[in-house]
């Protein structure tokens, strides 16, 4: 997916999941993706490590965000799913 399609489909402050190498955490993107060459494109998200690839972001199940959002680690009843198997 490259930036164009990512900023409509998503806009800013849309909720992600984005796995670390500290698990699975939710994120806010706080800007509109940017293609930044062969094929990729980048967000400015509300965390380190501030600009991700769209790649790297995970949908997040609705029922995640009935709840407020504390920003940290997800728990194991939060679902995800890759952001690029949805298109």
């Amino acid at each position: 997916m490259n930036a164009q399609k990512f900023n409509q489909r998503c806009h800013v402050g849309t909720v992600f999941g984005l796995r670390t190498f500290t698990g699975l955490h939710f994120v806010r993107t706080v800007a509109p993706a940017h293609d930044i060459g062969n094929g990729q494109a980048m967000v400015e998200i509300n965390r380190n490590p501030w600009f991700v690839p769209i790649k790297a972001l995970h949908s997040v199940a609705p029922e995640s965000l009935r709840e407020p959002l504390s920003f940290g680690l997800m728990s194991s009843h939060d679902r995800c799913v890759p952001l690029y198997c949805s298109e």
